[in-house]
């Protein structure tokens, strides 16, 4: 998200009051003389193993420590290994560590490596699927007795060029022989089948030992305490410290904001504490019993409905928040109102499950009364217009400034006793626990939508969800609607968490070598070589009319996939469609009224990443607003380049 911007662009003057090292000499800083640190740096001592090793977790009994170097040593004292060799050993070593450290000894990962020819995919499938009788496969080479010792090389722990290469093959294919053409043939039938081992290894090694990951959008009109809820919820989890906290305290009530305290937890720029409304996505990633979720923070206000969208186009679920309070839930549902529109829009991203939270509950008393009206009012329209269904829907009275039934009551933070004369349902944080996790497209080609570019030192920075498939750092990728290529340096998750391997759902933060600012924008798509997403500048949709005028045709608009946005002009309606049914209605009407149904052709004045719905579901989603106001939304028929207009 952009929120990454304000830390990775920083600049040297941001740095003034640090030391500054760079002119300082080795013996300023380290007491050593030019003669020792020469003696030093070209002595010629031989690198050994050990020095590699990684540091093993404090409180570990020194003799077991002692007693597994040495073990790891003598299994790498055997190893005979060209110098043209040593880097592919490197390679492949780092890469199974990174996959199977946890599951599988470095002596076995040895083996199978050397067995395998050094190639990463045929060893991890032989360690996966165990040894066969009829294998064949030769020993591990082992040094003679006669033959003159050497210390292995080992070149320090580099980052793993990919977990598993997936062997991208070329975008062009050239006339090859017969002979050259079934070689060809057998290499991408190992790929398929790498592709599906490793997929299947990804959904696994997810599942031991991690919890599932669940992106939660919180959505609401504006004042309603979205912020103030969520930050709360954070501090009563021990995501805020004390001290930070206490920090918030002072600071909102010097600028006599007392109440916003819990909501800076959140909204940390300058602005946006000023105004005093969410302008941008936060996201914040936080763990229950059974799911690690990625919270993210929308804006209220209509003025930023483009960056709700950016953290709605994100997410699993949604976290409705309602204001208690007399005439504040009315103008958030209203018409204009932020509350009606931001449902509509979830819905029609895709987001099907929704926890709605009766906020401010506490300036009623807790009335039941309220509850039960704002409860009625909202589930009619959730169920009838936005499409929700009712089991996907969970409710629940919360006070965000007190922080009650956000957590289980207890000793320090009981639950107020006239809220428990009625209510005996669940707490927020419970609710969260139940929201189920949608299946990952892991065995999909890999597609990745950009939210937010930033330059990242000598390459380019990317944030984005991985909608299927995965990535690995070393992968060759292709950004559409471009066409450029490029390799992946480095994957961090929101959390900060460094990974190999990022798999569908994922939020990830990537640097990019081989491209430039300006060459990939907001809205591209990173996908893979063999297989780039499709674009293109016209594009037929299925559409609902949500906004309150017709829909014409020539009417220009903002066309919405993912974070892009690109102006677009109503070229044709096709139909006009029995929402029900199907059935075509009316062959090229004129206009399409509110709450209709057709078929419509777009033209986009440049191309877009987007796929047909009933291949990508993730990009198959489009919506059309005009302004402030969202006319339509739909899913993508097809896609194609218009040449003459291009």
């Amino acid at each position: 998200m952009s929120r990454h911007r304000n830390l990775k662009n920083m600049v040297d003057e941001d740095y003034d009051n640090f030391d500054d090292e760079r002119g300082h000499s080795l013996e300023d800083r380290f007491g050593t003389s030019p003669g020792n640190s020469h003696e030093y740096m070209h002595s010629g001592r031989a690198v050994e193993f050990r020095d590699y090793i990684r540091e093993e977790e404090e409180g570990e009994d020194e003799e077991f420590v002692a007693r597994k170097d040495e073990e790891i040593h003598r299994t790498f004292q055997n190893l005979t290994i060209q110098p043209q060799d040593r880097d592919r050993f490197n390679t492949c070593m780092d890469q199974l560590r990174d996959i199977l450290a946890a599951e599988v000894p470095e002596s076995t990962m040895v083996d199978a490596i050397i067995r395998c020819n050094y190639n990463s995919e045929a060893a991890i499938n032989l360690l996966l699927s165990g040894p066969k009788e009829d294998e064949g496969a030769a020993p591990l080479p082992v040094q003679s007795s006669s033959s003159k010792p050497s210390t292995p090389f080992m070149e320090p722990p580099r980052p793993a060029a990919a977990a598993v290469d997936m062997a991208r093959s070329s975008p062009r294919a050239t006339p090859k022989s017969k002979a050259s053409a079934q070689k060809e043939g057998g290499r991408e039938s190992t790929q398929e089948s790498s592709r599906s081992d490793r997929s299947d290894l990804l959904r696994r090694l997810q599942k031991e030992g991690n919890k599932e990951v669940i992106n939660l959008v919180v959505i609401g009109h504006v004042d309603a305490g979205k912020s103030t809820l969520v930050g709360h919820l954070l501090y009563l989890l021990g995501q805020v410290s004390q001290k930070q906290m206490h920090r918030f305290e002072q600071d909102s009530r010097k600028a006599g904001k007392a109440s916003f305290a819990y909501a800076w937890a959140l909204d940390e720029t300058e602005e946006e504490r000023e105004r005093g409304v969410t302008m941008d996505i936060a996201p914040r990633t936080f763990e229950t019993e059974t799911r690690r979720l990625v919270l993210l923070d929308a804006p209220g206000h209509r003025d930023f409905i483009p960056n709700m969208l950016m953290g709605a186009s994100s997410a699993d679920a949604a976290l409705l928040v309602l204001s208690a309070v007399n005439g504040e839930f009315e103008s958030g549902f209203e018409a204009g109102g932020q509350t009606r529109e931001h449902a509509l829009l979830v819905r029609s991203l895709g987001v099907s499950q929704l926890i709605v939270a009766v906020n401010k509950l506490d300036t009623a008393q807790w009335a039941r009364a309220r509850y039960d009206e704002l409860r009625e009012r909202i589930s009619a329209f959730l169920i009838r217009q936005a499409g929700f269904r009712e089991q996907d829907i969970q409710f629940v009275p919360v006070s965000g400034l007190t922080g009650d039934n956000l957590l289980p009551s207890s000793k320090q933070h009981p639950t107020p006793q006239v809220l428990t004369e009625w209510y005996s349902g669940a707490t927020l944080l419970d609710c969260l626990d139940k929201l189920r996790p949608p299946e990952r497209l892991f065995d999909r080609p890999m597609r990745i939508a950009i939210s937010d570019v930033y330059k990242a030192g000598s390459g380019l920075g990317v944030s984005g969800r991985v909608e299927t498939g995965f990535v690995a750092t070393g992968d060759r990728l292709m950004s559409q609607p471009a066409g450029l290529p490029c390799s992946v340096k480095n994957i961090i998750l929101e959390s900060g968490e460094p990974k190999q391997v990022a798999g569908a759902g994922e939020l990830v933060t990537m640097t990019l070598n081989g491209v430039d600012l300006g060459q990939v924008l907001i809205g591209a798509v990173l996908s893979e070589m063999s297989s780039p997403c499709p674009s293109g500048n016209r594009l037929r949709a299925r559409i609902v009319v949500i906004g309150e005028r017709p829909l014409t045709v020539g009417q220009p608009l903002m066309l919405h996939i993912k974070a892009a946005a690109e102006p677009a002009t109503v070229r044709k309606i096709v139909s006009q469609i029995d929402k029900a049914t199907g059935e075509v209605l009316k062959k090229g009407p004129r206009s399409l009224p509110k709450g209709s149904t057709g078929e419509v052709e777009l033209k986009v004045q440049r191309l877009v990443c987007a796929e047909r719905f009933a291949d990508c579901k993730e990009l198959g989603r489009c919506m059309l607003r005009l302004g402030d106001t969202t006319v339509a939304a739909g899913i993508v028929l097809k896609v194609r380049i218009d040449k003459e207009q291009e």
